[in-house]
């Protein structure tokens, strides 16, 4: 489920000016720079959920649901961040094969686990067990 949401996050926010160079271009590393900024920014992250409508709001709703609390809920974006920056890049910001891939990723969580860094791997643990030990402390009170 949290791989999923993941992958829910950086389709929301993959920026639609996205070209298909092996490089980006400057503009494309513009809009990557301002994706990742407002995904890392919550006052300018909460204005362009607003600004996407329902679905952007649904995943935020499932993103702050499956986090439990403030802090899982801002890991989870820095970890989107991180996520969305490498796979653009590593794509030369090609939007076909960044759609397809997070496509798949709905369909197969375990696939897209796998196309992390084991960096981001070790991140996304880390944040799995912080939920769990929220969810534990929730249940013992």
């Amino acid at each position: 489920m949290f791989k999923f949401s993941l992958s829910i996050l950086i389709v929301l926010f993959l920026p639609p000016s996205m070209g298909y160079s092996a490089e980006l271009s400057s503009s494309e590393q513009i809009a990557l720079e301002q994706t990742l900024s407002m995904l890392t920014n919550p006052a300018a992250r909460s204005q362009a959920i607003e600004s996407l409508g329902s679905s952007a709001k649904s995943a935020d709703s499932s993103a702050k649901s499956l986090a439990i609390n403030e802090a899982n809920y801002e890991k989870i974006y820095q970890l989107t961040s991180k996520i969305l920056q490498r796979i653009v890049q590593k794509n030369g910001g090609d939007i076909t094969k960044l759609t397809q891939i997070l496509s798949e990723a709905k369909s197969n969580p375990t696939a897209f686990a796998n196309l992390m860094s084991p960096d981001e791997r070790k991140a996304l643990s880390a944040i799995a067990l912080d939920i769990e030990k929220s969810q534990n402390s929730l249940s013992i009170n």
